[in-house]
């Protein structure tokens, strides 16, 4: 992956790789959909993107990986903490 390059849902410009965890990989990325110089411009990108062996995740042949990552996001809505995102969005 080429980060600064690589487009995610034709939105999200991966900036750099931040960390990987179980569920799958965050990276800083830029908002295309928001205004250059929007606070809300620079964001944490969380991506399903590898197994805990670490080969690619198809998320078309693996329905349980794209749920157990939209739980993660519902559970994420209903959170409020100084140290987690303000909002979040999925698909």
């Amino acid at each position: 992956m080429s980060e600064g390059s690589e487009t995610v849902a034709g939105r999200f410009r991966l900036l750099s790789y931040v960390d990987s965890g179980n569920m799958g990989e965050v990276h800083r990325a830029e908002d295309l959909d928001e205004a250059e110089d929007s606070p809300d411009r620079v964001v944490a990108l969380k991506l399903i993107r590898r197994r805990r062996s670490g080969t690619l995740v198809e998320t078309r042949t693996d329905p349980k990986a794209v749920e157990r990552f939209a739980r993660e996001v519902r559970i994420m809505h209903l959170l409020s903490h100084p140290n987690l995102p303000a909002r979040s969005t999925a698909g």
